[in-house]
C-alpha cells in the first residue's frame, strides 16, 4: 500500500509525517492489503490567523476494486485532528471489510 501526504501551504514537518504513518498503519492494520493507496490531506484553513477547528485533516483509502474511502477530521491541532481521522477511517475500513465478506 502506498501512503502519500499531501501537505497543501504547509510547511513539511516530520515529526507529523511520522505520526500520519503511524496512525493510518494502526488504523489499517487488520485490512492492509485490500488497499492500494492512501492519501491524506492537510490543510490549515486560517494559516496564520489562528482560531479553533481550522486544522483539517482528509483521507482517501483506496480499496482494490471498490470506490475509495473518504474520511474528514476537524480541530485546532493537526496531531488530534489525525487521530480522530485515522479513528473514523479504521471503522469505515472494517465497515467495508465486512460488507465484502458478506457479498
Amino acid at each position: 500500500m502506498e501512503l502519500q501526504i499531501r501537505w497543501g501551504k504547509l510547511d513539511k514537518s516530520d515529526a507529523l509525517g511520522r505520526h500520519v504513518n503511524e496512525q493510518v498503519d494502526h488504523a489499517l492494520r487488520h485490512c492492509k492489503e485490500r488497499f492500494t493507496r492512501v492519501d491524506v490531506h492537510l490543510h490549515d484553513s486560517n494559516q496564520d490567523k489562528g482560531g479553533s477547528d481550522d486544522k483539517r485533516c482528509v483521507i482517501e483509502a483506496r480499496p482494490r476494486g471498490a470506490d475509495p474511502l473518504a474520511i474528514e477530521a476537524t480541530g485546532d491541532d493537526f496531531f488530534k485532528t489525525v487521530v480522530a481521522a485515522a479513528k473514523k477511517l479504521e471503522h469505515a475500513a472494517e465497515h467495508f471489510v465486512d460488507r465484502r465478506r458478506n457479498h
